[in-house]
């Protein structure tokens, strides 16, 4: 007699069918290798077999078959897959994840089914790690993102990390992290928790400092209005402008308004003789003032 043929049998062999071969997704060697005795359950309900092979079978295993097909907390498919991937260091529940989003079933082949599931498991890693370091950014700067940040300043994201050597690859991960192997994602993820933002006032006197070139570092340079010449000069993104941007056409442009009442104070307030002495050295090693003098 076959399963088919017995009537009585049918929900029961329909449920183990679809414990087995639906929500089960191990493959069948890879089960059959841990647990030889279910040979014949298992080419019963694939193939058809006699309703005395399939009690004698059920009997034999019951307690295996619960554990692998029955068992919510699939323990046992667990374990199964942990001898298979050598160990691989995620926890359960992660390895749990990974397992029930295979489309597979226990028919296919044991090394493509194997190789699907590490492939699986690294992107399921992958998108974990990615969420976590744009989680960690938003906790170290308070923006969503660096661009978010750059616009929000008024500065290039760069300035809130100091001189960190890894400040760009940090911004190029948070910003696009398809572009870092999951090792590098992770170290930069690493470095990320374990520093601190530099505050935006001394963002900006870094950003000065390095902007201004050294000839007119003491000028009252005001920074609004810097900031509005740059962002004419190359866009509202500050994470676009060029590192030690040209500044001269600005310094020229706010001379005369704000620059020479600075100079003409400064005059002002030296003594004749000093003053004097300051032209003579000018004139001595600057030719421009000293054509201008002879004119």
């Amino acid at each position: 007699m076959r399963i088919t043929d017995f009537v009585p049998y049918k929900t029961m062999i329909e449920t183990l069918r679809q414990a087995v071969t639906e929500r089960n997704k191990l493959p069948k060697s890879l089960i059959l290798s841990a647990v030889p005795s279910l040979t014949v359950f298992l080419s019963c309900l694939q193939a058809g077999g006699s309703t005395i092979d399939l009690k004698e079978s059920l009997l034999q295993n019951v307690a295996v078959i619960k554990e692998l097909f029955f068992d919510v907390s699939k323990a046992k498919t667990l374990e199964l897959l942990r001898i298979r991937l050598n160990g691989i260091n995620i926890s359960d529940s992660e390895l749990l994840i990974a397992y029930d989003g295979m489309s597979t079933g226990y028919t296919n082949d044991e090394t493509a089914f194997l190789n699907d599931l590490r492939s699986m498991i690294e992107n399921n890693a992958r998108r974990s790690i990615q969420q976590n370091i744009k989680a960690e950014w938003n906790h170290f700067s308070n923006a969503d993102t660096p661009s978010a940040w750059a616009i929000n300043n008024g500065l290039p994201v760069r300035f809130v990390f100091g001189d960190l050597a890894e400040a760009n690859n940090i911004i190029n991960a948070v910003e696009h992290p398809e572009n870092f192997s999951l090792e590098k994602i992770t170290e930069l993820l690493d470095i990320l928790k374990n520093i601190t933002a530099q505050g935006i006032s001394e963002c900006q006197k870094v950003f000065i400092a390095e902007t201004v070139p050294k000839r007119f570092e003491k000028f009252n340079i005001n920074l609004s209005s810097l900031l509005v010449f740059l962002e004419s000069k190359h866009g509202k993104q500050p994470n676009n402008w060029p590192v030690k941007p040209d500044i001269h056409e600005f310094i020229r442009e706010q001379y005369k308004g704000t620059f020479a009442p600075q100079i003409t104070e400064k005059i002002q307030n030296m003594s004749a003789e000093d003053l004097k002495k300051k032209l003579l050295q000018l004139a001595q090693d600057n030719p421009d003032l000293g054509l201008l003098f002879w004119e």
